[in-house]
């Protein structure tokens, strides 16, 4: 089993959603693969904060500051239809879902926070609800970085229109995840805004994993891609 196969297993591998062929397989291939086994670690690090957590919902103002704070990251449709190379509708179609999505699918996607059990000792509870988030926060971070240099060591082989879509929509997320992070300086002991912070991360990883399953569709070099 090669690393890029391999990574795309480990998921499902820590859900125990893997069969035995697969799992028999994946654990050969991680005996010797130590980027593997790191790879390994981090998932397994933030399935694990996320069990401690239990979902929430964050507060309308906080939303509407980082919808602003997106808003004006985020250049106008108008703004780009004067660009010399222009928009092909399938990406002005891609980015519009996805700044859609970034706003209103976050607060249902990795809200999380230990509500059930503030009541016995807030202060304490709130702290320990922090550090979960800041851990959560650094093993998503570590996975990301993992997935961009597997993404980057196979960048040559992309078709150049996938390219454009995906590198517009990670751009995107970025605004978001940059937008969120500001929102958590401004007061680091707010829950809410670490939550949503991980839905962005989130959804940075999961466009991050499409990308990789996308590019095995993708012709090889020299190949027809009208080839019967």
């Amino acid at each position: 089993m090669r690393c890029k196969k391999a990574r795309k297993l480990i998921s499902d591998y820590v859900d125990g959603e893997l069969d035995l062929s697969g799992r028999s397989s994946l654990e050969k291939h991680l005996e010797k693969c130590e980027e593997c086994r790191e790879i390994l670690e981090d998932y397994k690090s933030i399935a694990g904060a996320a069990q401690k957590l239990e979902a929430g919902s964050p507060s309308p103002y906080l939303w509407t500051r980082i919808k602003q704070r997106l808003e004006s990251s985020v250049p106008s449709y108008e703004g780009a239809k004067r660009r010399p190379w222009g928009w092909s509708p399938q990406l002005k179609y891609a980015v519009g879902f996805l700044s859609v999505l970034l706003i209103v699918g976050a607060a249902v996607v990795g809200i999380y926070h230990l509500g059930n059990q503030m009541a016995l000792s807030p202060f304490n509870q709130k702290h320990d609800v922090i550090a979960n988030l800041k851990k959560a926060e650094k093993h998503y971070k570590l996975a990301i970085a993992s997935m961009m240099k597997a993404v980057e060591a196979q960048e040559n082989g992309m078709e150049p229109e996938v390219a454009e879509v995906f590198q517009v929509n990670l751009n995107l997320i970025d605004s978001s995840i940059s937008a969120c992070r500001e929102a958590v300086l401004e007061d680091p002991r707010d829950i809410d805004s670490r939550n949503i912070l991980l839905a962005a991360y989130k959804e940075k990883t999961d466009l991050l994993y499409e990308l990789l399953n996308v590019k095995d569709y993708s012709p090889k070099k020299g190949e027809s891609e009208n080839k019967i």
